[in-house]
């Protein structure tokens, strides 16, 4: 059997631009997850608008169950996740498997050289984590 990424996030109710939740895998926060996949010699190595990443609970919350193209990271300002070089996360169900697969900020500029993110989460450890952060009041 596959390892599977355990799901947990970050609580700050003092971070700029409301992002007062940061999603977490295997102690690694998805943003610097995301940015640690841009190819080194990419013209922006440094993804400085991951600090303006809103996590989308209901979107997140939506991947419980549901398969396809999530945008579970948005802008904080605007609302748009192409505004922060992202496109959506594809999410897919196998039994009591969630994964993901993501590409980095970015990814169209530079797709030839860029890594793609897969993450496989067990799902009654992930529907419990997203059950506890759609309960913190933003």
């Amino acid at each position: 059997m596959k390892p599977v990424n355990i799901l947990s996030y970050k609580y700050n109710p003092k971070a700029k631009y409301g992002c007062f939740i940061q999603l977490v895998i295997d102690d690694i926060p998805l943003i610097d997850l995301l940015e640690s996949a841009i190819p080194e010699e990419a013209e922006y190595r440094n993804w400085h608008e991951k600090r303006e990443a809103l996590l989308v609970k209901e979107n997140l919350f939506a991947t419980i169950d549901e398969s396809g193209n999530k945008d579970i990271l948005t802008c904080a300002g605007c609302r748009r996740p192409d505004d922060i070089y992202l496109d959506g996360c594809v999410i897919e169900h196998d039994g009591d498997f969630i994964t993901w697969e993501m590409h980095p900020p970015g990814y169209e500029i530079f797709f030839d050289k860029a890594e793609t993110i897969k993450l496989k989460f067990h799902k009654p450890q992930y529907e419990k984590v997203v059950k506890e952060i759609m309960e913190i009041k933003q």
